[in-house]
């Protein structure tokens, strides 16, 4: 028998860019979370449609920042947005023991926002490219 890990508050989750901790993080609304196509592979003898499973899609990455020009983190997330190059982010949730994800992708999005009576912030997406890991398999 396994031990479930219990649920969690989303307080001390930490992501990172290349393994460098990306400051002061709002939310973050999605961690991947893409979906799964379908390929249509129905034919004449077919009594109802038949699908095979596509290549997982693995979405975005997003998360929205209280913008602070000074910390390193943000500082490589608008580099990478300027530069359009790939990188490797990290979001470790704080479970016991830690849950840490790992994936490659792009920042597509780098947006400052500024209102009254509200820190400025950024909002910034990250294309995922290939695979998650990190998540515990079946059985362990």
């Amino acid at each position: 028998m396994t031990s479930a890990i219990l649920p969690t508050k989303g307080t001390g989750t930490i992501l990172t860019i290349d393994s460098n901790e990306i400051g002061e993080v709002v939310t973050m609304p999605s961690a991947g979370g893409g979906e799964t196509g379908q390929i249509d592979v129905t034919h004449l003898r077919s009594a109802a449609k038949e699908y095979l499973a596509d290549l997982p899609d693995n979405g975005e990455l997003s998360m929205t920042l209280n913008l602070v020009p000074g910390d390193d983190g943000q500082r490589r997330l608008w580099a990478a947005r300027n530069a359009q190059t790939s990188h490797t982010f990290g979001v470790t949730f704080p479970f016991t023991p830690p849950l840490a994800l790992t994936m490659t992708g792009t920042v597509t999005q780098f947006a400052i926002t500024a209102s009254n009576s509200e820190a400025v912030r950024a909002n910034v997406s990250v294309r995922v490219s290939g695979a998650i890991s990190g998540f515990p398999a079946v059985g362990a």
